[in-house]
């Protein structure tokens, strides 16, 4: 399964590597060093969107909507830097201030300044959510990616305040999520998880935000996966793998900068898959 390091090196046909070097003066060796440096940012934003149905639901939109495509195949430019990236940059990262504490951990990480990693951060953006959509797309699951995003907010809707007086109440999020898992499996029978509910983000989302739907609210079920395909979810959370070695240390460090309570420090520690 292709990952985000198999997205940067295909991107624009092969040259998009290239393209970073000459663009901002590096030699092949450093663009590889900065970009391994990224990536693996780039695959914990990604991971956690699992865990906050309206964040997923708007990287899932992005994912779906074609709009990056051209970016990861050729025909649009990456300098500047697009609009379209710093767009992408607040739906996995949410906010600038966290792209640049990334941009200066990465610059501690691979010896490239700060100042040029935050300049590749949009850039790099668009490539990777342009690979995710054509590779989404090989796969068979644009479009069932397009209708979970729009799933997940009409259940935010619903969560806000909409009742539909006319409509069964959701009271078990464990019976939700079975039947969730039942339609995201293929229809295979699923009982409902036991009382105390497995640490997954997944379970976790779904009893999280279902359990608080207002009175009368129907969730509408879930959209089913396409036929004779492998779990899309299972094939998302490959995608978002870095595919690149990451210094334990080095992604504790991040996962304290997006958590907000962190800024960047020197990195070290042992290598680990991100």
């Amino acid at each position: 399964m292709v990952t985000l390091f198999d997205i940067v090196r295909q991107a624009q046909g092969g040259t998009a590597m290239d393209s970073f070097s000459r663009q901002f003066g590096l030699s092949l060796d450093q663009t590889q060093r900065a970009v391994d440096a990224l990536l693996p940012a780039f695959s914990l934003g990604l991971q956690r969107s699992f865990q906050d149905p309206n964040a997923f639901a708007q990287l899932l939109e992005l994912m779906a909507s074609g709009r990056y495509a051209p970016f990861f195949d050729g025909g649009a430019q990456l300098w500047p830097a697009p609009p379209n990236g710093q767009h992408a940059l607040e739906r996995i990262f949410g906010s600038p201030e966290i792209s640049r504490q990334i941009a200066a951990q990465a610059s501690a990480m691979s010896g490239i300044t700060a100042q040029v990693l935050q300049q590749m951060l949009p850039s790099l953006a668009t490539v990777l959510m342009g690979g995710l959509f054509r590779y989404t797309t090989m796969e068979g699951l644009a479009d069932f990616l397009r209708n979970w995003s729009d799933w997940l907010r009409t259940l935010a809707r619903l969560q806000g305040g909409s009742p539909q007086p006319s409509s069964p109440t959701v009271t078990n999020p464990y019976e939700a999520w079975g039947d969730l898992m039942s339609a995201m499996l293929g229809g295979a029978a699923r009982k409902p998880p036991p009382p105390e509910p497995p640490t997954d983000p997944w379970t976790s989302f779904m009893r999280g935000f279902l359990k608080d739907l207002p009175p009368n609210a129907a969730a509408p079920p879930p959209p089913a996966p396409p036929p004779s395909q492998p779990n899309p979810f299972e094939v998302l959370s490959q995608m978002f793998d870095a595919g690149r070695d990451v210094q334990e240390q080095y992604l504790t460090t991040l996962n304290g900068i997006l958590d907000g309570v962190l800024s960047a420090a020197p990195a070290g520690g042992q290598p680990r898959q991100a």
